[in-house]
């Protein structure tokens, strides 16, 4: 595949052409098996701003798959020194300068996986919370509550499964323009006890006269894990990793698995590594890859050899 960071349009075409796999893996999760991923949709909403604010712009995020780190702000409005206190109290690094009489603000985030929020914290919500804070704003306010949290509890659609884990959110690209415009995108990562539509009719409620498009919509995925192909790889990475717990986990994430049939992750990833899928410098421990390509040889060996993998 070659479109794995965007819409995995090439996938479906190559199993229309030359069909499903008995079985797959793909090296994009953690080990020991992912059996399973939530449902993952992307929501764009573009259109006109009803609310009266006091930010004449605001840029922010570099995908909506992303915990975006960086977002600015143009706030119409002398520079507040209530605006520095507040980040300074949280430790949240700013920059910011006033420019003909408006004032312009540069927040700092932490950048993350979005299907990962936890290890990351957005620019754009933080920003929007320094405002709402500082002044009496109708679209800070409504931001800061809505998105700030990212199990979705803004919009009343946290949910936690037994299974796949928690719902979380992420609001990761914005874009408003002087002239009221607004463009954001909404990544959701949720397990089978809530709907795509139960999270559009949440979404909507909140912004029914911006209207949307769904860029990217997968429902949640679980393979067997007693499949023998799921315990071959199991077997084979306690073989090669006996220290490890061998659990199988359910991923938040978005692999190949979502659109290639009979598809599993296995690996790269050890669940103690830091979190640095979709931040700067992301690396692999050379050490580690010549033990990884030890364990991938011999499990496509032993899957070639199967006599049963379904």
């Amino acid at each position: 595949g070659s479109d794995e960071e965007s819409d995995m349009t090439d996938i479906p075409q190559y199993v229309i052409k030359e069909g499903a796999p008995d079985f797959a893996i793909t090296p994009d999760g953690q080990f020991p098996l992912q059996i399973g991923e939530k449902g993952a949709t992307t929501w764009n909403f573009k259109g006109d701003l009803k609310l009266g604010t006091i930010i004449k712009s605001v840029v922010g995020g570099a995908g909506s798959n992303v915990v975006p780190s960086e977002a600015t702000f143009v706030i119409a409005d002398t520079l507040n020194p209530g605006l520095e206190a507040y980040a300074n109290n949280k430790q949240w690094p700013i920059a910011i300068k006033e420019e003909n009489g408006e004032t312009i603000l540069t927040v700092y985030g932490i950048s993350a996986h979005a299907s990962t929020p936890e290890a990351g914290d957005s620019a754009i919500t933080r920003g929007f919370e320094i405002i709402a804070n500082t002044y009496s704003d109708d679209l800070a306010n409504k931001w800061a509550r809505l998105f700030r949290p990212y199990d979705g509890s803004g919009f009343n659609v946290a949910r936690n499964h037994d299974i796949m884990g928690p719902l979380t959110l992420n609001q990761g690209v914005i874009e408003k323009t002087a002239d009221g415009q607004i463009a954001f995108t909404i990544d959701v990562r949720y397990p089978t006890n809530i709907t795509e539509p139960e999270l559009t009719a949440a979404f909507t409620k909140e912004f029914a006269d911006i209207p949307f498009v769904k860029s990217f919509d997968t429902a949640p995925i679980l393979s067997d894990v007693n499949l023998p192909a799921n315990q071959l790889l199991l077997n084979t990475f306690h073989k090669h990793f006996p220290d490890h717990a061998i659990e199988p986990i359910i991923s938040g994430g978005v692999s190949y698995s979502k659109v290639m049939p009979n598809c599993v992750s296995f690996g790269m990833n050890f669940q103690h590594d830091a979190h640095v899928a979709h931040q700067a410098d992301e690396y692999i421990e050379m050490d580690t890859l010549e033990e990884l390509l030890k364990l991938y040889t011999d499990a496509f060996i032993q899957l070639g050899q199967a006599d049963q993998l379904g």
